[in-house]
């Protein structure tokens, strides 16, 4: 298992790669991908960007990057995608996840989304997340969920929070 990573490349470009699909096992709200049976139509929206939980920060409502590919291997969908140079945090997100507190999820639209008892039939995956609080918790660094953080950990993620509520930004 990889966990997301954040990587600096020499021309300054940041890189951040990691499942933001595994296979197998329930999400916190009960779901789950199965290979072979979750039809994400990659090619729905072949130009995929990324975002920061989901545009649900206010100071954070535009993409902070794009998806670069989309890999598909028995453990579940492997991300790459690189950061906006212009992203004011671009060094915090980093923080985050050398710490092991930044994981992916993926986004899709509500009426596209198909279940069968608890099995995610359709999922077409329109975004891609980076975040802390992932639905899925194998996406995190940190071998923990969401709820066990311990003080630094807890510490770098109120600090991060608290830098985006003093600037509102549109990236």
């Amino acid at each position: 298992m990889r966990a997301t990573a954040v990587k600096e490349l020499s021309d300054g470009k940041l890189i951040v790669e990691g499942y933001g699909v595994y296979y197998g096992g329930n999400d916190l709200v009960g779901d789950r991908f199965e290979k072979g049976v979750t039809n994400f139509d990659l090619d729905l929206v072949p130009n995929k960007i990324l975002l920061y939980s989901h545009r649900k920060n206010p100071n954070i409502k535009s993409r902070i990057g794009v998806v670069t590919s989309v890999e598909s291997d028995d453990e579940g969908l492997f991300f790459k995608a690189e950061i906006n140079k212009s992203f004011k945090y671009r060094n915090a997100v980093k923080r985050l996840s050398d710490m092991g507190l930044l994981g992916m999820s993926t986004g899709t639209a509500d009426q596209l989304v198909e279940r069968d008892n608890g099995t995610l039939k359709e999922w077409p995956i329109i975004e891609l997340s980076l975040t802390t609080t992932p639905c899925e918790p194998r996406t995190l660094g940190a071998n923990t969920s969401q709820k066990e953080y311990d003080a630094e950990a807890l510490k770098a993620i109120e600090d991060f929070e608290a830098l985006l509520e003093t600037t509102q930004l549109d990236v």
